[in-house]
């Protein structure tokens, strides 16, 4: 009797570019909302195996850009509608046609703060604009918390958690003072990753620390120039359970990026017990690290990179695991459980009639 009440009200996830972690968040949701919702996503860049297997009913693709409305997806307008970014036209109508039939949309914005001209300009339009399409956002955390205040969001309608890997797929399995001395990165070979900036520290700290090796993993158009030194292994992109084993091998995730929203990779190195090093300019920054378990530089700069590596490079046996305890500590704030709590909090401050005789029944 208690999923009646809750099936009463009808429920849609858009997901732009859903990725495999995307789908076990959604996954969790499902279970802890009580049933299989509707779920309209548009395939990730990078080929991902299991989504389909994994969200196994009620799932639909669609094709990047196209227009569609419910009626021609087969499906009924939902009540509340969640769906990523704001500017995706494949989403728009649908979400156009959510308000229209008295239905609440839901933000999922991933960008975070950073206070340029452009975001500046682009928040203000936001704010006078759109704003009042959106009935409550739910971002990764503290930074985008920061931009959905500046976008003219109430605090009461602003939701964290909006990403998170899973602790079944990473997890903490050795000791960071009996790991290899290994610095690991995991994204794409591009400019705003900072990776070569990344290879040219690992070369002047190399020379003085020859025992640590830098393990690159992913894709993209700077692969050629990041190899061919000492100590640089260069890989191809791996699925999840393959990156999954490199981190619990490694001592430190390294992202250099000049700009990133969130960076989901740095949680995977959190729940793996990973110490990080970050730059200011990683939205997770301020979620996942502590002075124990992270060091943040300000900006990209070869210098700084080398001077914090050389610091993870002299921590004690003691100083490595009090930071793998910090890094497992703050991992546990994000990930499916917490998604599918935040999502429920969602539904229920927006809908809250169609769980009263719910959890009237529970209790």
């Amino acid at each position: 009797m208690v999923d009646r009440y809750r099936q009463n009200l009808k429920i849609a996830v858009g997901w732009n570019g859903l990725p495999l972690y995307g789908a076990k968040l959604i996954a969790a949701a499902r279970e802890n909302v009580g049933y299989n919702f509707n779920v309209i996503g548009t395939r990730p860049k990078v080929p991902i195996s299991g989504m389909d297997e994994l969200l196994s009913t009620n799932l639909y693709w669609l094709n990047a850009g196209g227009d569609y409305s419910w009626k021609e997806l087969g499906l009924e307008v939902p009540d509340v509608f969640f769906h990523t970014g704001w500017r995706y036209r494949h989403f728009i109508s649908l979400a156009d046609e959510v308000r229209a039939s008295g239905g609440q949309v839901v933000g999922m914005f991933d960008n975070n703060w950073k206070g340029g001209i452009r975001q500046t300009l682009g928040g203000l339009y936001f704010r006078f604009f759109m704003r009042k399409k959106y009935a409550a956002v739910f971002v990764p955390g503290f930074e985008g918390k920061k931009l959905a205040l500046f976008l003219g969001f109430k605090k009461e309608n602003i939701f964290s958690g909006l990403y998170g890997s899973s602790g079944k797929i990473f997890s903490n399995q050795i000791k960071c003072s009996q790991r290899p001395k290994c610095f690991l990165f995991v994204g794409q070979f591009i400019h705003r990753k900072g990776v070569l900036e990344l290879v040219n520290a690992y070369k002047k700290f190399h020379c003085q620390y020859p025992e640590w090796t830098l393990r690159l993993i992913g894709q993209g158009g700077l692969a050629d120039q990041l190899k061919g030194y000492p100590g640089v292994m260069v890989e191809p992109f791996k699925q999840p359970n393959e990156i999954a084993e490199v981190m619990s091998q490694a001592r430190v995730l390294i992202l250099p990026s000049r700009e990133e929203h969130w960076g989901l990779v740095v949680h995977e190195a959190a729940l793996s017990g990973c110490g990080l090093l970050l730059t200011s300019q990683v939205g997770s920054a301020v979620d996942l690290s502590t002075e124990n378990n992270a060091i943040v530089i300000e900006k990209l700069s070869v210098d700084l990179l080398v001077s914090a590596m050389s610091r993870f490079a002299n921590m004690s046996d003691e100083q490595l695991d009090l930071m793998q305890n910090d890094s497992l500590n703050r991992s546990i704030e994000f990930g499916p459980e917490p998604w599918a709590e935040a999502f429920l909090t969602i539904l229920k401050k927006l809908s809250p009639d169609s769980f009263k005789s719910s959890d009237n029944e529970k209790n």
